[in-house]
């Protein structure tokens, strides 16, 4: 019957802390056996204790040469007689590490255990000095007893006790290998986690992490107790998740242990306490020396060694062999020419090989790519250079390159000249395009250049020393080649000019067509234009008065540039547009902006102040010459009452830098076309068209129905009388009688205003010499008059109509006196049985009040105020009706004050 040998593992968990050197074995009980024995195996030893010491040490030696071990990990080693054994299966040995440290320095990962050993050599300090790393009991009951494992005993050879061929030790169990697998386990490749799934204090182990369960989908460090000890009974579907492990050549070469390219883990139903999780699967094919059960003589840790690595144990460096360079020997090639190499190269470590070479000459470049080396000559060399390769296997070792030096050599020959400028080009087709010719030629010989093709169809082509001219002819547009060729008088080169001749570039636009370097006088208004010729990638820039103002003035959109008018200073004069294709081709056109000369009144007249011209546009400073074109010695032109013919543009950019000068007339007799215009040296020209108007004096009497005169108002209905400085309103003498002068180029409308009397607008011919008109004596009369004010609207430009209103709708237009530009005065008298007043109207632009009359039967005095708001105020009205007492016999007095606040979209009173 076989034996079922079985390996446990033994924990203490202790306190943290550290040590330095290799593994050093503290022999215990059992290790200093003075008992005689006979060498076996390799083993020297005289005596059982030195054997089983001499076994230790061999088993440390082992271990060192698969970890990289920098600081003394110390073992604690004996035999003692309390571990299980019957005639079947005993515990053939238990170790752990004695201690486990947490959030030590250079710790994997934070707050996670790990055995002493790891933690002090990664820390590099003994975390608990005079203390052993790891504990390491062995079971004696083993050796020369028949009662324990039917007579197998250890065997302290260094060799598998099956294959010696001595029948005595062919059944025993290899000390050497149990030795290995106990100080595995002390150096970590076992689970902290205990039989009921607890992590000790709650926090996970550097190995429990790397446990995972295939069946729940859930790491060890993620699982509740109750999960963990389940999966640790999960046969089969218990794995092991670090790569080290799980992508060693050992894992890949297993035939069963393995599920889903991960290494199965002993979790056996039942559990097994001191077994179960820290090994690997019994079923593990081939057999690995971390399995539960002791299955052959095995000497290497097999997959504990990646377990380690796994949870933070360094490797040692192996050993490199250097890598075999392919021999390449001595190469040669033409002067100008590159020398092209395929390197290879053998290495036994099968790591990859790069490769690198080196010139002794700095006139041969050596380039590396892969395996492939370029030699480059420097232009026009010859001669040779030592080229080192060498081979490289990247380990860093000493002996890890292999190289070889060769003589690479360059050969001389004629050189060919080689064109150095530009082989294309573009050019407008009226513009001819000139290229100067240029090349290099090596051996320095003098080089000319020559015409070889063109088609003289399309093009005229010719070359003066090494300037190439071709000039597009026979309207041709598109693209054309000429050939022309360079020697230095044994050898020959040639080169194609590609030429692209586009039309003209031009500017279209509805005020005329433009060709580069002219001119076009345009309105001042936003000048609309597109753009022809070029390759049809334009870029547009514009000048004035000195100033880019392409961003500000110019505009794109749907195939049309928009120049736009400045809002404020300067306007007029030239403004560059400058165009630019996508090809480098350009040109500039110019466009012309007048002056502009306007006036505040068009029909000049005699005696008047007021008439004056407004000239905009110049820049601020410039002096302007001023011209009557048409009504010299008609009119004069002044500034401060002095005739002028020059005047200087201010600096008021709001106004457009308006110059401002005075009209004064001379001769009014008829009426005159005038011309008035104003420019520069530099400025194009504005104008204004004018005339002169003369007045004629009209005899006017008013009576009443009598014939008596009447001290009478008269309001002459023309807003020029406005500009020209002249009073609206004129006044009788107490018989009715007034000398009024008036325009005669229309007929006069006059409204005839007197005390008690109705008033009368009346159609006056201005050619008559004399005019009789009669009112009639209001019967019963009562006036209703008062004032009319505002704080943002100008009554002396336009005063507001008042009108009196019947209850049927006819209507009695007020007498209206304008105080200022913000008060004027009203009074409308009517006969009070004859016309039953309702409701005063107040009217300025498209501001309409109403204001009701409360007693039509006395006189009344209404004040109104009245105000323009912006679109943004709010919309309010409010009215207040004030009434008091009377006084020297005037009656009740109606006092209404009315504020207007008006929206230009909607008015609410």
């Amino acid at each position: 019957m076989p034996y079922r040998l079985l390996l446990a593992v033994l924990l203490a968990y202790l306190s943290p802390n550290s040590f330095a050197g290799d593994i050093i074995i503290i022999p215990g009980a059992g290790l200093n056996d003075t008992s005689s024995t006979t060498p076996i195996g390799g083993n020297l030893g005289t005596t059982l204790g030195q054997q089983r010491l001499n076994v230790f040490q061999k088993a440390a030696d082992t271990l060192e040469t698969y970890l990289d071990i920098s600081f003394e990990v110390t073992v604690d080693a004996a035999f003692v007689t309390s571990l299980e054994c019957s005639s079947e299966s005993a515990i053939l040995g238990t170790a752990g590490p004695n201690h486990i440290l947490i959030d030590f320095l250079n710790a994997p990962e934070g707050n996670t255990f790990y055995p002493v050993a790891l933690g002090n050599n990664l820390s590099g300090q003994d975390a608990l000095p005079n203390t052993a790393d790891i504990e390491a009991s062995f079971n004696a009951r083993i050796d020369n007893n028949t009662n324990c494992l039917n007579g197998s005993d250890w065997y302290y050879g260094y060799d598998d006790p099956a294959t010696t061929g001595d029948a005595r030790y062919i059944n025993d169990i290899s000390f050497y290998s149990t030795v290995i697998h106990e100080l595995l386990h002390g150096l970590g490749v076992l689970s902290f986690v205990d039989d009921e799934g607890a992590l000790i204090n709650g926090v996970v182990d550097g190995y429990s992490k790397y446990l995972f369960d295939n069946t729940t989908g859930l790491s060890w460090e993620d699982m509740s107790n109750s999960q963990r000890l389940s999966s640790a009974k999960n046969t089969s579907n218990l794995v092991w998740t670090g790569n080290s492990v799980n992508n060693s050549v050992a894992a890949l070469a297993l035939t069963d242990g393995i599920n889903n390219g991960r290494v199965e883990m002993y979790a056996p139903a039942p559990y097994e306490n001191g077994s179960s999780v820290s090994h690997f699967s019994k079923d593990a094919t081939p057999n690995e020396i971390m399995e539960p059960k002791y299955t052959e003589f095995l000497t290497t840790p097999g997959l504990a060694q990646q377990v380690l690595q796994d949870i933070g144990w360094p490797m040692p460096i192996a050993a490199n062999n250097a890598p075999i360079l392919t021999m390449i020997g001595a190469l040669s090639s033409l002067e100008d020419n590159s020398k092209v190499v395929s390197l290879s190269a053998t290495d036994a470590d099968s790591q990859t090989v790069n490769f690198s070479a080196h010139s002794d000459n700095s006139s041969i470049t050596t380039l590396i790519s892969g395996s492939i080396l370029t030699l480059i000559p420097d232009n026009n060399y010859a001669g040779s250079a030592n080229i080192t390769v060498t081979a490289n296997d990247g380990s860093g070792a000493e002996n890890a390159i292999d190289s070889e030096v060769f003589v690479y050599t360059i050969t001389p020959e004629n050189d060919l000249p080689i064109f150095t400028n530009s082989a294309s080009g573009s050019v407008q087709y009226s513009h001819p395009f000139n290229l100067d010719l240029t090349a290099t030629d090596a051996d320095l010989d003098t080089l000319t250049f020559a015409l070889t093709t063109h088609n003289s169809e399309q093009v005229n082509a010719s070359i003066n020393n090494s300037t190439l001219t071709i000039q597009a002819i026979n309207q041709f547009t598109g693209h054309s080649e000429i050939e022309v060729r360079v020697s230095d008088g044994t050898v020959t080169a040639s080169q194609t000019i590609n030429l692209t001749i586009y039309d003209d570039l031009s500017l279209i636009s509805s005020a005329g067509n433009l060709n580069q370097n002219h001119s076009l006088t345009v309105t001042n208004n936003t000048f609309e234009f597109t753009l022809g010729g070029g390759d049809n990638n334009y870029n547009a820039e514009v000048v004035f008065d000195g100033q880019n103002i392409t961003s500000s003035l110019l505009s794109f959109s749907a195939g049309k540039y928009y120049l736009a008018m400045p809002e404020s200073g300067a306007f007029a004069g030239n403004y560059t547009i400058t165009i630019t294709d996508g090809k480098g081709n350009s040109a500039d056109f110019m466009i012309q902006r007048s002056l502009t000369v306007s006036a505040n009144i068009h029909e000049l007249i005699a005696n008047s102040c007021n008439q004056k011209i407004y000239i905009e546009g110049a820049p601020a400073g410039s002096i302007l010459d001023l011209h009557i074109n048409q009504g010299a010695g008609i009119v004069d032109l002044k500034i401060d009452h002095v005739n002028t013919t020059q005047v200087v543009a201010p600096n008021d950019a709001s106004r457009f830098n308006r110059a401002v000068v005075n009209i004064s007339v001379n001769n009014v007799s008829d009426i005159h076309p005038i011309n008035i215009s104003a420019d520069s040296v530099i400025l194009p020209a504005g104008s204004i068209n004018l005339t002169t108007l003369p007045f004629h004096d009209v005899a006017l009497t008013v009576t009443d129905s009598f014939g008596k005169g009447v001290s009478t108002s008269i309001n002459i209905d023309d807003d020029r009388f406005i500009s020209w400085g002249l009073n609206q309103q004129q006044l009788t003498n107490d018989l009715g009688e007034l000398l009024l002068g008036l325009p005669k180029d229309q007929t006069a409308s006059l409204t005839l205003t007197a005390e008690n009397f109705q008033s009368k607008t009346v159609a006056l011919n201005p050619q008559l010499d004399q005019v009789l008109y009669a009112l009639e004596l209001f019967e019963n009369p009562i006036t209703v008059s008062g004032s009319i004010t505002t704080s943002n609207l100008d009554f002396v430009s336009e005063a507001p109509l008042v009108q009196l209103i019947d209850s049927d709708g006819t209507a009695v237009i007020a007498e209206v006196s304008i105080l200022n530009s913000n008060t004027v005065t009203y009074s409308v008298t009517i006969n009070k049985f004859a016309f039953d007043a309702n409701k005063l109207i107040v009217t300025y632009g498209d501001i309409i009040q109403e204001a009701s009359i409360s007693d039509n039967q006395i006189d009344n005095t209404l004040n109104v105020h009245i105000d323009r708001l912006q679109v943004s105020d709010e919309l309010e009205s409010s009215e207040s009706i004030i009434k008091t007492s009377t006084s020297a016999g005037s009656g009740l007095m109606l006092l209404l004050s009315l504020l207007l606040l008006v929206n230009q979209r909607s008015k609410k009173y």
